[in-house]
């Protein structure tokens, strides 16, 4: 352990980028999830490699390729695929769910980059615990505003542990690694698994219906990723 967060010299990075990779996307997520199914939720969240590279693009200076807009066209019709979903309720709530999913995959995107220009020379440990404290500052002051709708149960009170020490302080442990490894454009793959994973456990233990338009929406959006992502040739 004995690793050095430095709070006093770190803490606008901690506070811009916790702020884009935790409190922001976790907030939008869950009010999303309240309103559409896991599924979708799921699939909006693995749009983020799409936004990525377009943040990339903008602040990175990466090239925006040919290849890379159809991935970005590609993408969108996905969505619009998803979006026109008979069987999902296109009233006013979930269409606001359905845009807070998308800013959240879009927060993501930010983040990533944000990291690569402002916490190079950070440490992933440090960047964990930084962001997530900072995220943590970020949404107490929330509290009263958005108390909880119901008593915090045990099992509720478990599964936000869970969510706060495997999903976001290990998983942000590797994230941040990956980010100063291999760059945010391809960290974000990560999210290829999302859509998979949460449709199926959406299915499982949810109940949830899983359409054919689900699935094609799914379809289209994991190729425009692919597209997007594979490797290009020499």
């Amino acid at each position: 352990i004995g690793e050095r967060l430095a709070f006093r010299e770190n803490w606008r990075a901690y506070l811009a980028i916790g702020a884009v990779s935790s409190a922001a996307p976790f907030s939008l997520f869950s009010f999303a999830s309240m309103h559409v199914p896991a599924g979708l939720n799921a699939i909006m969240n693995g749009t983020s490699p799409l936004f990525g590279a377009l943040v990339a693009a903008l602040l990175l200076r990466d090239r925006l390729t040919p290849r890379r807009i159809v991935a970005l066209l590609l993408g969108l019709t996905g969505i619009i695929v998803l979006t026109g979903d008979p069987t999902i309720n296109t009233g006013t709530m979930t269409l606001w769910a359905i845009a807070a999913g998308m800013t959240a995959a879009l927060c993501y995107a930010f983040a990533g980059v944000w990291t690569k220009l402002l916490a190079a020379n950070i440490s992933p440990l440090a960047m964990s615990v930084g962001t997530q404290t900072a995220a943590t500052l970020i949404l107490i002051p929330l509290v009263p505003i958005f108390p909880a709708p119901g008593p915090i149960t045990r099992v509720a009170l478990s599964a936000a542990v869970a969510l706060g020490v495997l999903c976001s302080g290990f998983g942000y442990l590797l994230y941040f690694r990956l980010i100063r490894n291999v760059g945010p454009v391809r960290t974000l793959l990560v999210t290829f698994l999302i859509p998979v994973f949460g449709v199926l456990w959406g299915a499982l233990f949810l109940g949830e219906r899983v359409t054919a338009q689900m699935v094609l929406g799914g379809v289209i959006v994991l190729l425009a990723i692919w597209l997007e992502t594979r490797p290009r040739r020499a």
